[in-house]
C-alpha cells in the first residue's frame, strides 16, 4: 500500500471448489470515487458459488443462473466502486474468456422452447448438457458483447453469439446443425420454404434469434448467420488463446511494480522515479485498453 493505492501481485487462494488468482490495483486517492483494475482468473469453480460471491457476473452473464457445474473464467476489468466497494456497472469495462468441458442446463424452459420451435420430433428428449464451451466476451458502455463461439448441446453442434445490455435486453442468435431425420414433417417443409441448406451429413443449419429480455425472451426461426459464414467459423475456431487477457496481464503487472521492494539511495531513487513514469504510462495504457467512461 502506498499513496492511496493498493497493489495486488499474484494473490492466489482456493475459491468455490477451485482456485482464484488476482493481479491489479485499487486506487482511492480521490476519496469520493475509488477505482480498480484487476485481472481475475477463476479455475474450475462452481457456478452457483461464483454468482453468490460476485454480483457483477449475475448482471453480465445471467444465463449462468440456468446452468450448474464447474467453469473457468479469465476476466480483466476496470470499474469505479461505490461506497460499499461494489462495482458501478455503468462504468464497467471488461474482457474475458469463459470455458468449461461440460455443464448441465437446470432451468430448461427456454431450451425446450427453442427445440420445439426448431421442430425436433422429440424435443423433450434433447440432451440438457452443454459441452466444449470457450467463449470470449467484452463489456463496454453498458453492453455485454459475446463473440460467436461453437458449443455442443448433447450431439448437436451449435454457434452462439450476440449481445445484451446490463438492462437485460437481449439480442442473440443461436445456429444449430439439426439432423433432418430428427425434424417433424411440418418443420422440414418450413425449412425448405425458408431456403435453409442441408449439409453432407444430412443436417440442416437453422437459426434462432433471441430478443426481448433475459427474464422474458422471445424466439424466432431465422436463417443461420454464423454456421454458413466461413470467416466467422474460422475466427471462432482460433479462439484457443485469449490474447486480450494476455495484454491486460502485461499491463497490470507493470502497474503492480512486479512486487519489488523500495530503497532509499540516490541510484534506486532514480530508478523509482523512472518506474513511476512507466507506471503512469501503463495506467494510461490500461485506460486506453478499457476505454473507461468519465
Amino acid at each position: 500500500m502506498r499513496n492511496g493505492e493498493l497493489l495486488i501481485n499474484s494473490l492466489n487462494m482456493g475459491f468455490a471448489g477451485g482456485k482464484m488468482s488476482l493481479n491489479g490495483k485499487y486506487n482511492a486517492t480521490d476519496p469520493s470515487k475509488a477505482i480498480t483494475g484487476l485481472n481475475m482468473n477463476l479455475e474450475n469453480v462452481e457456478i452457483a458459488s461464483v454468482l453468490q460471491s460476485f454480483e457483477m457476473f449475475d448482471k453480465m452473464l445471467p444465463v449462468l443462473k440456468a446452468l450448474t457445474g464447474k467453469i473457468s473464467f479469465g476476466f480483466n476489468f476496470a470499474t469505479d466502486l461505490d461506497s460499499q466497494m461494489s462495482p458501478v456497472l455503468t462504468s464497467l469495462n471488461a474482457m474475458g474468456l469463459i470455458s468449461a468441458d461440460s455443464v448441465k442446463v437446470t432451468q430448461t424452459e427456454n431450451l425446450n422452447k427453442i427445440t420445439s420451435l426448431v421442430g425436433l420430433t422429440n424435443s423433450s428428449n434433447v440432451s440438457k448438457t452443454l459441452k466444449s464451451i470457450k467463449a470470449n466476451f467484452t463489456v463496454k458502455d453498458g453492453k455485454v458483447q459475446i463473440n460467436p463461439f461453437p458449443v455442443k448441446l448433447g450431439d448437436f453442434n451449435m454457434m452462439v453469439g450476440g449481445q445484451q445490455g446490463l438492462d437485460q435486453v437481449a439480442d442473440f442468435q443461436i445456429d444449430m446443425a439439426v439432423p433432418a431425420k430428427e425434424l417433424t414433417s411440418q418443420a422440414n417443409s418450413l425449412m425448405q420454404q425458408m431456403g435453409l441448406k442441408g449439409t453432407s451429413n444430412n443436417t440442416i443449419n437453422v437459426g434462432v434469434s433471441v430478443a426481448g429480455t433475459i427474464s422474458n425472451p422471445t424466439f424466432k426461426l431465422v436463417k443461420p448467420k454464423y454456421m454458413e459464414n466461413p470467416s466467422i467459423m474460422q475466427q471462432a475456431s482460433e479462439q484457443a488463446k485469449d490474447l486480450a487477457k494476455e495484454k491486460a496481464n502485461e499491463l497490470l503487472q507493470s502497474v503492480s511494480g512486479c512486487g519489488k521492494s523500495e530503497t532509499t539511495d540516490s541510484t534506486e531513487s532514480a530508478k523509482s522515479t523512472e518506474k513511476e513514469e512507466k507506471t503512469k504510462e501503463a495506467v494510461n495504457q490500461i485506460k486506453d485498453l478499457f476505454k473507461k467512461k468519465q
